[in-house]
């Protein structure tokens, strides 16, 4: 067979055109057929046919391929696969439709071959409808697309090992020039195959309806054969094509390739494929093949000239190929480091600071962002030397080119803090960073104050805090809060948070932050220090009025006579050492304290910040952004960690979020995120407690809860210790707990304790009426027994509790207890009114009848009987009061008892709106007054009884309106069984 007079320029020029361009003269007939009937590529046999002796021969020896039918066969097979998703078509969209100058371009390579070969000359054949359409259609099957492939492959490393023993050991020039004609051939064959390899690959990404393009006979069945092809993975042998194209780079090719632009024409066919390959989104996901392609591109830029051309074609992946931003940041990494070229990447730095973008591009400097950024945490050192020239990109008018450089601000810190070097430059690079960081919380866009709030996230965890710069950080954070982006107010109170998680004032005293306590700290070392300092006047510790008496006086002392100085006694020695040890003692003492006052100062400075941001982070909880609330709710729990006082206000605030409303995921979020905090704040106990002690924690918690909080608070604490009830989140043992401190007798206990005790339980209750059901003897003996006649709050809460038997409105629904009324002369309502009629003239007393008639008519069977019996006695006991009185007394008792009712409704005013502290600091207060006067007593007893009819009135009306209610449903039920009855009876009729 005759061999092929193979020119790599003609080749490429060809290929860069069109492959289908390529003449294939040589080609095996069997394949010269199918250019007429393309369905026929699908024979494997007819396929394996042509190969099997290909790769048999090239397998003997690599030199095969320079066979004119053999290597024409592989570039017709080549040519039945496209070599791009949307292929660029020449110039051949019909087969008449030819250039004439590529016609007589290949008409002229047609006829020198046929000339070489002495056969007749002729002119080439329009491209054949086959090749046409093989632009848009996958006509070679896979397995042949394979076998192709490993034949390349084998080839290549094949001859890789020859040339590598010929160059050991070299020969005539002869030799060398025949392995560079090889190494084109190959290297231009690899670079198809893989072209077309790829292309193969991204049509199963893609999906692409290939079939459309080919008429009618999309439906055939090399069709449906080709949908078996689809299962072939080559990642495995582009792996190892890549392996053995590291091979052949690390080959000595400046003795086979005597000129630069044949040495770069040889490794362009190397380096074009592994770009190509980059190009793909899914094998740039595989570290393998990723590895492998880099591995070619360092050793062609580092050993073969090829870092221009790699500069060329990175910044151009950079601007078209998105996904390419952090892979190429990842191989420049692998070029300096492992390969030590450091160049490339300053290049494309200094390329990058000089560029500039257009404003309407936002897809180029989001890439080059991204590859900025990822390069400067990657490899630092080298971002550093370019930072003067990448400045210039923090006046772009581009926000994600600001936001990457404020990123790489943030790693240049980060790697100068690693440096051991504490030198001037060092000092001044650092400060330059800060200051550029300082400087974009106030930028124009959003983004770009929030990426200085991560940025400054990242630098709170550096081993070096910078102490200054942190203060400066919070002060200006604070001032954040009030940005009018709520995003850059979530990052500021991100910001926040982990400003206190890493505070440095940890040294001393630990990580607490309670403003009280430092200031206790600062007034102590202020005492000390004043108390080691000479009074005014005195001479002290280095004072300049004894140094400069002392250089007076040594001149005069000189001149006067050489006599020499008594000497001191043993006495005055020691005397004179021990005042001098005493002088440093002191002196390090004092410059001790003042160190330590210092550093209590710059906390207070710090928690102060802290206090100042806390007060607006409490306001953000009223955000419309869900987000922001829970980034708001985060920091309070964050801060309540550190003890920080007023972050209580705001977890007491956080209460009412549990009204959010959960129709949506953000609501749900808020709810959901709201009864974790809470969880971990007062619902988990250390780790090291034991069960029972456990209990005992999370009860004292939950008693907490109820102190200090007004009415609204209360109903917002309810709501959400019924929702963690429903969860299960509350366990029996602390249940139990709960009943232990509200029924405690071994020794007196506060009644805020017992109180706030039986608050928690009735809203506890309102998801669970069992708690209570078992407990109903306990809170007649405690809350309406003496404990509650001394303490009516106590009765009030207990009446509260014992209404929660009976659920109603929508808690009826959810609770799976059915309570059956109590008759009149249950012992629980017999309570019930007994602490109505208690005799009492405090205010809080209104508020218990209130509760005790709620829970008469929520439990009784027939409370409006019970009512008239309390409404009589006490009708009797206010006017057998007003009959004793004398006549004379009765228009003023008139006007008392108009007064007494205007008091009585402020009275109720007062209650409804006091706070749970009040009964506390009622019992505080000193001895009680004097009894009231017997007008002040029936005016008293008056207003209480107008309070009772007024209350049971309006209890009466809701009552009747239940009973309406009741009376309609069981009339309907009636009509609905008889309606059911009559029916049976109709049809047995007819």
């Amino acid at each position: 067979m005759e061999s092929i007079d193979f020119d790599i320029n003609d080749a490429l020029k060809h290929y860069m055109s069109d492959p289908a361009s390529i003449s294939t003269p040589e080609a095996d007939g069997a394949l010269l057929d199918c250019e007429s009937d393309p369905e026929s590529l699908s024979n494997v046999a007819l396929i394996n046919t042509v190969l099997n002796p290909i790769i048999d021969a090239v397998a003997d020896s690599p030199d095969a391929i320079t066979r004119s039918a053999y290597f024409d066969s592989l570039q017709f097979l080549l040519k039945c696969a496209p070599t791009s998703l949307h292929p660029l078509v020449a110039h051949h969209e019909e087969p008449q439709s030819q250039s004439p100058a590529s016609n007589a371009a290949a008409a002229a390579a047609a006829a020198a071959a046929a000339a070489r070969r002495s056969k007749t000359i002729r002119e080439e054949e329009p491209i054949s409808k086959l090749f046409v359409q093989s632009r848009y259609t996958q006509f070679l099957p896979a397995h042949a697309l394979s076998k192709i492939f490993d034949l390349v492959m084998s080839g290549l490393a094949a001859e890789a090992d020859a040339i590598s023993h010929d160059l050991e050991t070299p020969d005539e020039q002869d030799v060398l020039a025949h392995h560079k004609s090889l190494l084109e051939i190959y290297g231009f064959l690899i670079q198809w195959t893989m072209a077309c390899v790829e292309t193969k690959a991204a049509e199963k990404s893609s999906a692409a309806p290939v079939s459309r393009a080919r008429g009618k006979g999309a439906k055939s069945k090399a069709a449906a054969s080709r949908q078996g092809d689809d299962y072939w993975d080559s990642a495995a042998q582009l792996q190892s094509a890549l392996d053995v194209m590291s091979k052949v780079m690390k080959l000595k090719l400046g003795k086979l390739f005597l000129t630069t632009s044949e040495r770069d024409t040889f490794v362009g066919l190397l380096t074009r494929p592994v770009y190509m390959v980059l190009e793909s989104e899914q094998r740039v996901k595989n570290t393998a093949i990723r590895m492998h392609a880099f591995k070619v591109l360092c050793i062609a830029v580092k050993h073969h000239g090829h870092g221009y051309a790699a500069q060329i074609s990175i910044v151009q992946n950079l601007t078209y190929f998105e996904h390419l931003s952090e892979p190429m940041a990842e191989f420049l990494h692998i070029l300096s480091e492992q390969y030590d070229y450091p160049q490339l990447a300053e290049e494309i730095l200094r390329e990058i600071g000089n560029k500039e973008f257009n404003s309407n591009d936002t897809k180029g400097p989001k890439s080059v962002s991204t590859f900025i950024a990822k390069l400067s945490e990657l490899v630092p050192r080298l971002v550093i030397k370019q930072m003067t020239m990448l400045a210039k990109q923090l006046d772009s008018e581009s926000h994600t080119l600001r936001s990457s450089l404020i990123e790489v601000c943030g790693n240049m810190i980060a790697h100068l803090s690693n440096q051991e070097e504490r030198s001037d430059n060092h000092k001044s690079q650092l400060n330059a960073f800060f200051d550029v960081l300082e400087e974009r919380f106030l930028d124009v866009n959003p983004y770009c104050r929030c990426r200085v709030m991560q940025v400054y996230v990242k630098l709170c965890d550096l081993q070096q805090k910078f102490p200054k710069r942190r203060q400066k950080a919070a002060e200006l954070a604070c001032r954040s809060l009030e940005d009018k982006s709520s995003h850059v107010r979530r990052n500021t109170v991100k910001l926040l948070g982990a400003l206190i998680k890493t505070h440095p004032f940890t040294v001393l005293h630990g990580s607490q932050l309670g403003r009280k306590d430092w200031q206790e700290r600062l007034d102590k070392v202020d005492v000390e220090l004043n108390a080691l300092k000479p009074p005014a006047g005195e001479p002290g510790l280095g004072e300049d009025k004894g140094d400069s008496t002392a250089l007076v006086d040594e001149p005069t002392q000189m001149m006067e006579s050489p006599q020499k100085p008594t000497e001191m006694s043993e006495e005055e020695k020691v005397a004179a050492v021990q005042k001098a040890q005493e002088d440093a003692a002191t002196s390090e003492v004092i410059e001790k304290l003042t160190l330590t006052k210092r550093y209590y100062t710059d906390a207070l400075k710090f928690i102060e910040v802290l206090h100042e941001a806390t007060g607006v982070v409490v306001q953000l909880l009223g955000s419309k952004n869900k987000s922001e609330v829970i980034e708001a709710m985060d920091y309070l729990e964050i801060g309540n960690a550190y003890n920080i006082e007023d972050n209580m206000i705001g977890i007491r605030r956080m209460m009412r979020l549990i009204w959010t409303k959960g129709n949506s995921d953000e609501g749900k979020g808020v709810q959901t995120h709201l009864i974790d905090c809470y969880k971990r704040l007062f619902f988990e106990a250390p780790d090291h407690f034991s069960p029972n002690d456990a209990a005992i924690y999370i009860a004292r918690n939950m008693i907490s809860l109820t102190s200090g909080t007004t009415p609204a608070e209360l109903t917002s604490l309810e709501q959400l210790l019924a929702t963690m009830m429903k969860q299960g989140m509350i366990s029996d043992r602390v249940i139990t707990k709960l009943w232990g401190v509200y029924g405690f007798q071994k020794r007196e206990i506060s009644r805020s304790q017992r109180r706030g005790a039986i608050i928690v339980l009735g809203m506890l209750a309102t998801a669970s009426p069992e708690i209570v059901v078992g407990e109903m003897e306990t809170m007649l003996r405690f809350g309406l027994g003496p404990h509650g006649r001394a303490d009516l709050q106590l009765a009030k809460y207990t009446c509260i509790a014992l209404r929660r038997l009976n659920p109603t409105g929508r808690q009826a629904k959810d609770s799976s207890v059915t309570f059956s009324r109590l008759p009149n002369e249950h012992a629980v309502l017999a309570k019930l009114a007994a602490i109505t009629e208690v005799p009492s003239e405090s205010k809080e007393w209104f508020g218990v009848a209130e509760q005790a008639i709620n829970a008469i008519y929520a439990l009784a069977k027939h409370p409006d009987i019970l009512c008239t019996d309390i409404i009589r006695r006490r009708t009797k006991v206010v006017f057998a009061a007003q009959q004793k009185s004398p006549p004379a007394s009765r228009p003023a008792s008139r006007d008392d008892a108009t007064t007494t009712v205007m008091g009585a409704n402020g009275m109720t005013q007062n209650f409804n709106t006091m706070s749970l502290d009040a009964p506390t600091q009622t019992i505080n207060q000193p001895a009680p007054e004097p009894p009231a006067e017997p007008k002040e007593k029936a005016a008293i007893a008056l207003s209480q009884l107008l309070f009772v009819v007024g209350h049971v009135a309006i209890k009466q009306i809701v009552h009747l309106e239940l009973c309406e209610l009741d009376f309609k449903r069981r009339k309907q039920e009636k009509e609905k069984e008889s309606s059911k009855a009559d029916e049976p009876r109709a049809s047995t009729g007819r």
